[in-house]
């Protein structure tokens, strides 16, 4: 388990609160505390890591164009990297270009289809330049 976890919202605009509990995984007693973060453009939470959370349901959106976006990001005393990039999980390296992937996802494509637009990008260290705002 990470030594904490953050959560960014980046557009809060929908979606039901972040549930943070102090139950761990495996615990045999119930929380005895929890905490609700409603989601909001900008709010970060960070908690410990091995608590349990997760995302309670929210209203149906009647707009379609909502979307909840976040960015999760977890710090670990230590962690192997699985090279392999399917199945999904944690600590796995990014998605290696293909013409086909696992379930039939393509977004990985997207992160390498901007790099080859743009040829003062290097990607001989893994990273890509992305435009956010």
């Amino acid at each position: 388990h990470p030594i904490c976890s953050v959560i960014i919202y980046i557009d809060g605009s929908c979606g039901g609160p972040t549930l943070m509990t102090n139950q761990r995984a495996g615990d045999r007693a119930l929380a005895t505390k929890c905490y609700l973060m409603p989601p909001r453009d900008n709010r970060v939470a960070v908690f410990d890591g091995t608590f349990l959370h997760g995302v309670v349901p929210g209203r149906i959106n009647e707009d379609p164009a909502l979307r909840r976006v976040t960015l999760m990001v977890a710090f670990w005393p230590e962690m192997d990297v699985v090279r392999e990039s399917f199945p999904p999980g944690s600590a796995r390296a990014f998605p290696e270009r293909a013409l086909e992937y696992p379930g039939g996802i393509s977004w990985p494509n997207d992160f390498y289809d901007s790099v080859d637009e743009d040829e003062d990008v290097k990607d001989d260290i893994g990273t890509v330049e992305v435009d956010i705002f």
